[in-house]
């Protein structure tokens, strides 16, 4: 998602641009335009896995919404993705180890 919003990946002197793009104006409009959809589309993904991570995994678990433990899962559940899920699964089996 980081790729897919910073311009200067397809500006001159990015390798992207310097070995693929170089020379073509089509294939950098087509560049820019592949790159704002990609954009798009993980930001709405990242979202929507954020919601349930949300519901299934932090409300069966008592994070209670809009608290700062709330919104550091869902921050880290948007950039990391799916690997937050599997990271969060290691947090709690972790959590309950301590308890018993």
């Amino acid at each position: 998602m980081l790729l897919s919003c910073r311009r200067e990946v397809l500006m001159p002197g990015s390798p992207i641009y310097d070995y693929l793009l170089a020379g073509r104006p089509a294939a950098i409009t087509n560049a820019i335009r592949v790159q704002n959809g990609l954009f798009y589309v993980l930001w709405g993904l990242h979202s929507i896995e954020c919601a349930f991570f949300s519901i299934i995994r932090l409300k069966r678990h008592n994070v209670h919404f809009l608290t700062d433990l709330w919104w550091q899962w869902m921050l880290m559940c948007f950039v990391g993705g799916a690997s937050s899920w599997q990271h969060f699964r290691l947090a709690v089996k972790e959590a309950t180890a301590k308890q018993a």
